[in-house]
Parts: structure tokens; C-alpha cells; sequence
């Protein structure tokens, strides 16, 4: 299986990126959200966006 990344796929990549990032940055801050929580919702749209061929 090979991965083919264009611009939109690029795009998604630093998007989700900058999501665990600055989660992993503002867990125990005033805010209620973890950062673990983060990761999950990420890993889940990546496997759904995976299965519907987003990234082939």
C-alpha cells in the first residue's frame, strides 16, 4: 500500500498536528480539556479519513 499526499492531505496532516500539539501545551492549564483526549479524536478521524481513501 502506498500513501499519496497532496495539498488537501498535507493541509489535514498540520492541521491535526497543531491540534495534539497545543493540547500536549494547555493540559492543566484553566481549561478542561487533556491532551490525551486530543489524540484520540485525531487517531479516530485519521483511521475514518484512511478508510474512505483520503490518503490514496
Amino acid at each position: 500500500m502506498t500513501v499519496s499526499m497532496g495539498a488537501p492531505q498535507v493541509v489535514w496532516v498540520a492541521i491535526a498536528a497543531t491540534n495534539v500539539v497545543l493540547s500536549c501545551l494547555m493540559d492543566g492549564k484553566e481549561t478542561k480539556q487533556v491532551w490525551w483526549t486530543s489524540v484520540v479524536g485525531v487517531a479516530l478521524e485519521a483511521c475514518l479519513l484512511w478508510w474512505g481513501g483520503f490518503f490514496s
